[in-house]
C-alpha cells in the first residue's frame, strides 16, 4: 500500500519536484528490490515528465541526480551494462547514469 501511494506519486505529473522526490527517497528506503521492481521500470516515464515540464526548476536537477543515485546503486549491485540502460531508461538519464559511473571510477582510482 505504500509501495503504491509512493509509486502514484513518483508518476503523477501534477505533483511538485518535492512530492516525486520524497517519493523516490521514500520508494529507496524500502530496498533495492523495490527500487528493482518499481523504479527502474518507470525512469523513462519519470524524465518524460521531467521533460514535458516548460521551465525546468532547479529542484529537478537535484532531483534528477537523486534519481541517479538511487538508480546506480542498483545497476552497480546487479552489474548491469550502461548499453543496456538507454532503451530502458532514455538517452538523457542515460548519460546521467554515463556521468555518475565516470565520477564513481574517478574517485576509486584517486
Amino acid at each position: 500500500r505504500v509501495t503504491k501511494t509512493l509509486l502514484m506519486s513518483l508518476l503523477d505529473a501534477e505533483k511538485s519536484v518535492s512530492a516525486r522526490y520524497g517519493a523516490v527517497v521514500g520508494l529507496a528506503k524500502l530496498g533495492q528490490e523495490v527500487v528493482r521492481q518499481l523504479v527502474l521500470p518507470n525512469v523513462k516515464a519519470v524524465m518524460l515528465i521531467i521533460e514535458k515540464e516548460r521551465e525546468p526548476m532547479d529542484g529537478d536537477l537535484k532531483f534528477e541526480a537523486k534519481l541517479a543515485d538511487i538508480v546506480w546503486s542498483v545497476i552497480e549491485t546487479d552489474m548491469i551494462s550502461l548499453d543496456a540502460c538507454s532503451d530502458t531508461f532514455g538517452e538523457s538519464f542515460t548519460r546521467l547514469l554515463r556521468q555518475r559511473f565516470e565520477d564513481t571510477a574517478m574517485a576509486s582510482s584517486s
